[in-house]
């Protein structure tokens, strides 16, 4: 996961990353979310999560990552955001 978004970043910095179909995440993928939320806005970009259910949302909404990260709070939108 780290790889490919850190290649799909430096293509077109501007990410979203659906997480409909994601049913668990622990502590490497928030890692991995972190890292690429900082890649993305040192290249101008940002990485915006969507569609986060159940158990996933609740663990990004209580670290902090869901209200950072999450469509609401992302300023830079363009038509060209790439989908992951």
């Amino acid at each position: 996961m780290s790889d490919r978004l850190t290649a799909t970043i430096a293509a077109n910095p501007i990410v979203d990353v659906d997480l409909a179909a994601v049913t668990f995440i622990d502590s490497t993928v928030i890692s991995v979310l972190v890292s690429a939320h900082h890649a993305a806005t040192l290249a101008g970009g940002a990485l915006t999560l969507l569609h986060p259910t159940g158990q996933v949302k609740r663990v990004l909404t209580v670290t902090g990552i869901l209200p950072l990260l999450g469509p609401d709070n992302c300023e830079t939108r363009a038509e060209g955001a790439h989908h992951e």
